[in-house]
């Protein structure tokens, strides 16, 4: 028997069944142009419906010589939706987050694609991932699927198009591919000289056209990439992707359990900061230039990326715990799948399962990984670290402390004394084998 606990916090608008809410936000419209939102406008959003509760789902055979076995993927899923909301069945529970007239997104996670070297090994959003989560939303009556990332050229390496095909859904892109300035707001490239040429030709080559940043929704950041010209204003916000604006009322975020040279952990939080605006390269230009403490808090503080995102599901077959988030040899297979509608609460989780095997190598664990580990090999930047995830349960994006005293040791008194909400990490273990 799984113990649950009550939830009294929940989103504006939902109805709490069986320890959760329903998802029942309404659709936000636009905002004046040129302005900033401010959250008072919306509907929270996440933490969501059960915030703090992590689904932490083991499947003894989930792998089979390095391929996921479909089966028990399925009885993994189904184990975590239905055990996060405690409902008697996995339509039940999907029931609680989409159904029939939502535009549904399926942000995936394509940095750490396969590449030539035999030496390194691929961790991105699976295929089979992708086709049981659309069975599961046809069979609740959604009708309008879009697979989404950022770059179109890791998107088709990761043959996502093709996928898209075979299960008769949509596909688009925010952008062409990486480059150092993401400042064109048609999602080409603008400031970044080595890049500019190159993905400009693009936009008359045939290539399939990128959906671009919508100009009336960004948030502000007052840091600049070395590239850019400071007077420009557009160097100092991020702006959302209009597939995020314009072309999907909810999303479910396919993120992954691997490290991160710079944000220390590219689990649940940055799969969202960074795959969902533009301008991010800025957060960690060079290696004495680390801003990701602040940049991935400050970004999904914005409503519109608070408020439709209404599930994370994190993978946990294969992972990265070192030289992340690229194709790594520092490989490993936790045998995991994660479900919350908490990424801070997802991402405190995925920490530790990353620690235990850096542990486990005789590795510093990611927060006290940085600068006297820069010679390490997968250790990029000076100020390594996994601030942001403290930093984004501190602003009230989810919860960060494993315990009540971890809380109250953090804040030095109880966290009623200054009005705070005593959220912390309810990480439920359970184990599939069907």
């Amino acid at each position: 028997m799984v113990n649950r606990r009550d939830f009294f916090q929940v989103a504006a608008g939902g109805l709490v069944v069986g320890g959760c809410a329903s998802v029942t936000q309404p659709k936000p419209g636009r905002g004046p142009s040129g302005q900033d939102i401010h959250a008072s406008s919306y509907a929270a959003g996440f933490p969501g419906p059960c915030p703090g509760r992590v689904i932490d789902v083991h499947h003894p055979d989930c792998l089979a010589n390095g391929k996921i076995q479909p089966q028990a993927l399925k009885s993994m899923l189904e184990t975590g939706v239905r055990q996060l909301v405690g409902a008697s069945s996995a339509l039940e529970a999907w029931r609680r987050f989409v159904g029939p007239g939502d535009r549904v997104g399926l942000k995936v996670n394509c940095v750490g694609h396969p590449v030539g070297d035999a030496s390194k090994h691929a961790v991105y959003t699976s295929h089979e991932l992708i086709r049981e989560l659309v069975a599961n939303l046809r069979a609740v009556g959604v009708e309008h699927i879009l697979l989404f990332d950022r770059y179109r050229t890791e998107f088709a390496i990761c043959k996502y198009p093709e996928l898209a095909a075979e299960l008769g859904v949509s596909w688009e892109v925010s952008s062409i591919s990486w480059d150092e300035s993401q400042i064109d707001m048609e999602g080409y490239s603008k400031g970044d000289l080595a890049s500019e040429a190159k993905n400009q030709a693009a936009r008359s080559d045939g290539s399939p056209k990128v959906s671009g940043y919508d100009p009336d929704h960004f948030v502000t950041a007052d840091f600049v990439h070395p590239v850019h010209n400071p007077s420009d204003p557009r160097t100092r916000r991020s702006h959302l992707s209009k597939i995020l604006t314009q072309k999907v009322d909810k999303v479910i975020n396919l993120c992954l359990i691997k490290d991160h040279a710079a944000a220390g952990v590219t689990g649940a939080l940055k799969n969202l900061s960074h795959g969902l605006v533009d301008n991010v390269c800025r957060s960690h230009s060079r290696p004495q230039l680390n801003q990701t403490a602040t940049f991935i808090p400050t970004v999904l503080s914005h409503p519109l990326i608070r408020q439709k995102v209404v599930l994370n599901v994190m993978e946990g077959f294969r992972g990265f715990y070192n030289g992340g988030p690229w194709a790594s040899p520092y490989v490993f297979e936790p045998m995991r799948l994660l479900v919350s509608t908490d990424p801070v609460a997802m991402d405190r989780i995925a920490m530790q399962i990353i620690d235990e095997r850096r542990a486990e190598a005789g590795m510093p664990s990611l927060q006290e990984a940085g600068s006297v580990n820069t010679a390490a090999s997968g250790e990029g930047h000076h100020f390594r670290g996994t601030s942001h995830v403290e930093l984004a349960g501190a602003v009230g994006l989810g919860a960060y402390h494993l315990s009540h005293e971890e809380l109250r040791n953090w804040l030095g008194h109880d966290p009623g004394a200054v009005g705070r909400p005593a959220l912390v990490v309810e990480h439920v273990r359970l184990a599939a084998t069907s």
